[in-house]
Order: structure tokens, then sequence, then C-alpha cells
């Protein structure tokens, strides 16, 4: 039994429609009063109260503001729960950083914007005010009945239901159930390594290569005008908002193409086997080589890992974590061999010379670390020998890459000089014969 939410994209009308923007305008007004209330008594007594003690002064706040009573009640309580939960993380991880266990951000909570590129509230299902009335409707509070595509029938105990705005202007609602039976039997097969790339974005250890397909690169050429036709627009304007809203859907477009494609693989894999070793990596810190940030971000190691993690709990799979630290690319991978002592480095290109070395002796580690070698060697040698078959080349013999397009210009052609035209004089015009 497990909780899980299902998201479903909401057709509101206009009336609906109106009533959500308030909403979200009422809850961010909420959450910005108590915040600042929050910091203002911690400045003065050194304490914060808590979310029971902001309900109280919740009443007040709306025969002070009238314009409060006009939303969900429910919606509003439950903003004062989010700023304490999130206060009781920001303490979480202060005290986790000071023992050497967090190494991120602390993350106090922030005041809210108006313009700020999601918009959501959540409520709450109290007295069957939350329920999927059909495949094409969903009951809200103050809301009624919702249009709504239901994709999949809705299991479990409705808990509550959280409503969404995206840049794009769609809306979303996401319905969390408890009770929901998802336990499976394990896979049969065999256990598993896998290893995260960029030029293949995941190798497994029985040799099969899925592709990383690059969606951001495919679709950087269309992002790039249309990004280009927004910051011509002047701010304020119709068209700058309908420009705004074609990025936002080309944005989003990536983002659904890679999320596909990383549930896909997740649920193949958690399916097929039992066990799951992956590496840990670190994005955060690859992202600060800027020849790469872009891409790395691109692949998204950080959710393919959280898919794999919360998608192993469903199917009875368990993920192991490497350390990052741990020698895998070093080691034989036939008879575990580490070679000691400090390998031999290249010069050039600051790598090691030879990654995988085998155990003296090992027959089935020898032909890899061959292959590996030969595959290392014109890399390492690849600038040199290819100035050397510019400036002495043997042309007796057949180039098996083709003859160049244009000449060479490592060496200066003999010059010509019949081919020279002369030059007469000055005033000297010619004769004619």
């Amino acid at each position: 039994m497990v909780d899980m939410g299902y998201r479903f994209r909401i057709y509101p009308n206009r009336r609906q429609r109106l009533l959500i923007e308030r909403t979200f305008g009422c809850t961010r007004w909420v959450w910005n009063h108590f915040l600042n209330k929050r910091q203002v008594e911690y400045e003065e007594t050194g304490r914060n109260s808590r979310a029971f003690r902001q309900m109280k002064d919740l009443p007040k706040l709306k025969d002070a503001n009238p314009w409060l009573r006009e939303v969900d009640s429910v919606s509003l309580q439950a903003v004062i729960q989010h700023l304490d939960r999130a206060y009781d993380n920001f303490y979480r991880r202060v005290a986790s950083k000071k023992k050497g266990g967090y190494k991120g951000t602390t993350g106090y909570p922030r005041f809210k914007g108006k313009h700020n590129r999601h918009q959501s509230y959540t409520t709450k299902n109290v007295g069957h005010t939350v329920y999927v009335a059909d495949d094409k409707h969903v009951r809200l509070p103050k809301l009624g009945m919702v249009k709504t595509r239901v994709s999949r029938p809705v299991t479990g105990v409705v808990k509550s239901a959280t409503v969404s705005r995206n840049p794009a202007g769609e809306y979303y609602v996401t319905i969390k159930c408890a009770g929901v039976h998802k336990s499976m039997a394990p896979a049969k097969g065999d256990a598993i390594g896998i290893d995260l790339g960029l030029k293949d974005y995941c190798i497994t250890s029985e040799g099969v290569k899925h592709p990383n397909h690059r969606y951001l690169k495919q679709s950087e050429k269309r992002l790039r005008h249309a990004k280009r036709k927004l910051s011509r627009k002047p701010k304020g304007g119709n068209n700058r908002e309908k420009q705004r809203i074609k990025v936002a859907r080309l944005e989003q477009k990536v983002a659904r193409q890679r999320r596909d494609t990383l549930d896909k693989l997740s649920t193949m894999l958690v399916r097929r086997h039992p066990i799951i070793c992956m590496e840990t990596l670190m994005p955060k810190n690859m992202v600060k080589n800027h020849r790469l940030a872009k891409h790395v971000s691109d692949a998204a190691w950080g959710e393919f890992a959280r898919m794999l993690d919360y998608k192993a709990g469903w199917y009875g799979c368990k993920v192991v974590h490497v350390d990052r630290f741990y020698p895998s690319s070093q080691l034989c991978h036939d008879c575990g061999y580490l070679p000691g002592g400090q390998e031999p480095r290249c010069a050039r290109m600051d790598m090691p010379a030879m990654r995988r070395v085998p155990r003296p002796g090992c027959q089935r580690g020898q032909q890899p670390a061959r292959r590996g070698a030969e595959d290392t060697r014109p890399a390492r040698n690849g600038r040199i020998e290819h100035n050397r078959t510019k400036v002495g080349r043997d042309t007796s013999k057949p180039n098996a890459c083709g003859d160049p397009v244009s000449p060479s210009r490592t060496r200066r052609q003999p010059v010509d000089e019949t081919r020279i035209p002369r030059l007469r004089p000055w005033g000297v015009s010619k004769t004619l014969s």
C-alpha cells in the first residue's frame, strides 16, 4: 500500500478559470502575510509561531479582508500548513549541515510573486468534496464539476487535490490517494549495473546501449528564434504575451519528451531486473563545466535516479547507489584487479593512459585492456600523427579517406612564372598588330 498522485488535465470554463486565478492570488497573499509575520516575530522574540497558533488568526484576517471569503477556506488553511512544513525542512537541513551530512543550500522560505512561472493551491477532501465523477469530470470545492481528461482509473482513498497552472496557461489537477495497492512480484531477471553518460545515455552491464536523444538540441533552433522574437516585443503588450506562450509551449514540449523517455526507460529496468546498481553522480558539480553544463542539464540524471528509486518500491526492486569515489573505471571487468601505486598518466590529455588494467595472468582481462589501449593511443597521439601525415605524406599509396576537396595548405605550391601576366608601364597603350 503506497500513496500515489494522479495528474489530469482540466478544462475550466470562464467562471471557473476566474475563480481559480482568484484562489491563486488569495493563497499567495496569505503565504506572504504569515511569512512576514513569522520573520517579525522572530526578530522581536527569537521564536516562531507554529501552524496551530496561526490558524486562530485566520478568521480575524478574513474579517479585515472580506475578499478572502470568496475562495475555498480549506485552501487557505493548507497554505499555513505548507509554510509550517517549509520551516521544518529548513531547520532540519540547517541541523544536518552543522553535522556535515547535508551539502546543499538550506532553503529558507521565500515570498511568492504574482508573476511566478508556476501557480498552484491545494484543497483537502472534507466531506466528500473531491472525487472523480466519471471519465470526463472531476468535482472540486467551490468550482463544482470541472471538465477533465481522466486518462486512468483512480484507486484508493482521495486525500487532497492540487490545482496548478503551468507557464503555457494549461490547468492541471493532481489528486492524492492513500492506500493504493501497487506492490508487485520482483522480476526474475539477473542483477544489472548501469552507467550514465552523455554520448550514450545509459549503458548496461549486458552491453545494451540506450541512446541520448538530446531533445533540447533538437528544438534549440526553434527556441532561439522564438526567444529572439519575444525579446523584440514591447513589455506589457498582448503580442508579447502571445509570444511568451509560444516559447513556454516549446520548452514544455522538450520537458515532456525527456520525461516520457525517462519514464519508459526506468519502468523497463525495474520490471526486468531485481537489483539495479548505478553510480552516484553529482550533476550540481558537473554543471560548473560551462562546456558541458547544457548537455548535463538536458540529460536529467537526477530525475532518472529519482524515478528508479520510487518505482523500485512499487515493483519490488532494489536500487544500489555505488559511492562516487569507487574506482569502477580502473578495475578489470573480469577479475576485479586494481593496480597498485600511481598509474602512468598522459602528459597531453592529463588522463590515465590505461584505465582498465588487468591482473597479471588474467586471460579474459588481457583482450579488453589491449583494445582499450589501442583505442586510447590514437587519441593521445592523434595530433602528432595528423601533422606528420600532412607534412610527409606518401602520395604513391591510395588514401582511404579520399582526396581532400580543397588543396593542402601545409606546403607552398611552386609558382609558375609563365602564367604571371606582364604589367605595362603607366601611360603605354596596347598597340594593335
